[in-house]
């Protein structure tokens, strides 16, 4: 995309795209039974994060019998992502989830702007939020 400019033009080259969508259901009890005793670290006031953080960053993996089905979805997202945005042929390239945990941020809290270094593609899933909270 080009946009024209007073002195030149602004090339979108390397744009972000973001993709907002809804699971569609409410957390079951069990879900958010295991969501609510993920062992969470110590408090942050770090300018990125203010906040817990779990201790974990594999809770996919380490509750995967009680996260199975949030898991699903966010593969599934993933999935619909590489084959309509990418344009990819998911027969042959597919990602996988990584790392996965859990932040608690207070009402008022925040999330500053930040990078995942070594990530082809990030994601976030809000399990309760206020009603105007979103991503930027």
């Amino acid at each position: 995309m080009q946009v024209k400019m007073n002195d030149g033009e602004l090339i979108l080259l390397f744009p972000t795209p973001v993709i907002r969508t809804n699971i569609g259901r409410s957390f079951t009890k069990e879900e958010m039974r295991c969501i609510l005793n993920i062992p969470m670290g110590k408090k942050h006031n770090l300018p990125i994060l203010s906040g817990v953080q779990s201790k974990c960053f594999e809770i996919f993996d380490v509750f995967a019998e009680e996260l199975k089905d949030i898991k699903k979805f966010c593969d599934n997202e993933l999935k619909q992502y590489m084959e309509e945005v990418e344009g990819c042929d998911t027969n042959i390239t597919t990602l996988k989830i990584t790392q996965s945990w859990l932040n608690r941020i207070e009402p008022q809290g925040h999330h500053a702007l930040h990078n995942h270094r070594n990530s082809y593609l990030s994601g976030n899933l809000y399990i309760k939020c206020l009603p105007n909270d979103h991503i930027l």
